[in-house]
């Protein structure tokens, strides 16, 4: 096999001995974007009933 092929390779296989040893040390990326997706729910809700509100208010016209 060429040095060419070889070295990738080794690169992609440290790489992923990284992320599982981050994993199994309990560093989970995820808890991370927890907060962001706490947010991003709350928006959405916000905007749903801003939505809702504003139809509601066309359609009885006050």
């Amino acid at each position: 096999m060429p040095l060419a092929a070889i070295i990738p390779i080794a690169v992609v296989l440290v790489l992923l001995a990284c992320v599982a040893l981050a994993y199994a040390l309990g560093h989970a990326p995820g808890d991370r974007m927890r907060p962001l997706r706490a947010s991003a729910a709350e928006a959405s809700d916000r905007t749903q009933d801003l939505a809702a509100e504003f139809f509601e208010w066309l359609r009885t016209g006050r």
